[in-house]
């Protein structure tokens, strides 16, 4: 598949306050004790900082944080987007909605937005 050059590149995540309640609220219902929580939160606070996602060329997008590798997969094209599944079995839509700014549709999440950094 050859990607739209547009794609092509580094983009950082912009973690928002939507972002932060989804976690917070999942961590709510999966860990009872208030210190594990507020740990787990600073954790996801500290990957979100740095996270950011590589659309390469030949039609992969890789996942990181801090130089840690989260995942990498192939894209697929669905019409103007790309799309591609997780290793948790999630399928995500890209948009670029501009020219620096591509938007990350995943089921149960709020949508996701990234800036490009080259």
């Amino acid at each position: 598949m050859t990607l739209p050059v547009a794609f092509v590149g580094t983009w950082k995540f912009e973690y928002d306050a939507a972002m932060r309640a989804h976690w917070e609220q999942h961590f709510r219902l999966e860990i009872a004790n208030e210190q594990e929580i507020l740990a787990a939160l600073v954790t996801i606070d500290e990957e979100a900082a740095d996270a950011q996602i590589e659309i390469t060329p030949d039609g992969e997008v890789v996942s990181n944080s801090s130089g840690a590798e989260f995942y990498r997969a192939k894209l697929g094209a669905e019409g103007a987007a790309l799309s591609f599944v997780k290793p948790n079995g999630a399928l995500v839509v890209l948009t670029l909605t501009a020219s620096d700014e591509i938007r990350a549709e995943e089921p149960g999440k709020p949508a996701m937005r990234f800036r490009r950094m080259s």
